[in-house]
């Protein structure tokens, strides 16, 4: 979701669902950069993460997802280097994410959790 949410685009596609089955358990996505060059590399290294083929090296548990997303809202909010970044106009960068996870996709009951990570320098 993740993917989608920065791309706009669905990590795999097919004509018929065989054929994105088949691509969702053998093909890497594409590089999320070369969709979006802007994306900072930290970033980019969370999502690749998160859709590894591999359960060893996914992320084991949503604390450690949301973790890795906290510390690349960190290091963007201080530029990289430590420093307070700032935007063209002198204002300090805030970085939000937020999302509505349905429930009922995950068991439970019918409804959203709201899932938020923010970092405000």
């Amino acid at each position: 979701m993740l993917y989608q949410l920065l791309t706009v685009v669905l990590p795999f596609r097919g004509e018929s669902m065989s054929e994105l089955m088949f691509k969702i358990a053998n093909q890497e996505a594409a590089d999320i950069r070369v969709l979006r060059p802007d994306i900072v590399q930290a970033l980019a290294d969370v999502v690749v993460r998160a859709l590894s083929k591999r359960p060893e090296t996914r992320y084991q548990s949503g604390a450690q997802f949301a973790a890795d997303l906290r510390e690349v809202a960190v290091q963007w909010s201080l530029g990289g280097d430590g420093r307070q970044a700032e935007s063209p106009m002198g204002a300090q960068k805030t970085v939000a994410f937020a999302a509505a996870v349905p429930l009922q996709a995950s068991g439970r009951s019918a409804g959203t959790s709201d899932i938020e990570i923010q970092s405000y320098e």
